[in-house]
């Protein structure tokens, strides 16, 4: 989860480390464990404690809803770097998320960046529950190029409400406008040509706030999917 932003201001400057203990990090863990939580690399993390709380609430609050995420295969598990780049909050690696630690420290710093509506979340928590949505496509729907589920449950949910087929032009034009600028940002290669990415759309989607019934459409196919 990251804007796209080639100069953004360093949060390692920013923001300072909080005054934290060994109990401190043993009882996250432990709290994280209750939770179906892995925790990988606790000693790395030095940020606000009910924050990162908040992080590990929201992943479990999926449990009910995707099961087999939790159970099978394996944990759900969370970790932390200092070497995420600036303006990335998070990145997800097959069903770990690496939390950028700078931003862990400052809800402050959080609240800024969502506070423009660039995403469907307002709220700190959004973070995990958008690194969810990649982690859920990790294991159901791995991406296959430039292209990801998520634009054809997009399409296919729009069609059950409106009765009316988009292009993928179309498409992105109702995603931005219904969900967020970052559900389906336009990126740049290696070799700096620029492409519409649609590997945010399932993570913007069950990031969102206030959910519409386009949001509410495309997460029970997903749900049917799964189920099948």
């Amino acid at each position: 989860m990251s804007r796209q932003n080639p100069n953004p201001p360093s949060l390692a400057k920013r923001t300072k480390p909080s005054d934290i203990t060994d109990d401190d990090r043993e009882d996250i863990v432990r709290y994280a464990i209750e939770k179906g939580i892995n925790v990988i690399g606790i000693k790395k993390f030095d940020g606000d404690v009910e924050l990162l709380k908040e992080q590990i609430d929201a992943l479990s609050s999926f449990k009910d809803e995707y099961p087999d995420v939790f159970t099978k295969g394996k944990p759900v598990s969370i970790a932390f770097s200092d070497r995420i780049e600036n303006g990335t909050f998070a990145v997800t690696n097959n069903k770990t998320i690496t939390f950028n630690k700078f931003y862990l420290r400052s809800r402050e710093h959080i609240m800024a960046e969502l506070s423009d509506h660039y995403y469907s979340c307002s709220t700190a928590n959004g973070i995990a529950k958008h690194e969810f949505g990649h982690i859920l496509e990790n294991v159901y729907h791995p991406r296959y190029g430039r292209l990801s589920i998520g634009r054809d449950f997009a399409r296919k949910a729009y069609y059950n409400i409106y009765n009316k087929y988009l292009d993928d032009e179309a498409l992105r034009s109702q995603l931005i406008e219904l969900v967020s600028d970052y559900c389906v940002p336009k990126v740049q290669d290696m070799f700096g040509n620029e492409f519409v990415s649609w590997n945010e759309v399932t993570s913007e989607m069950l990031a969102c706030d206030n959910p519409s019934e386009l949001v509410l459409e495309f997460i029970r196919l997903w749900k049917e999917d799964i189920s099948r």
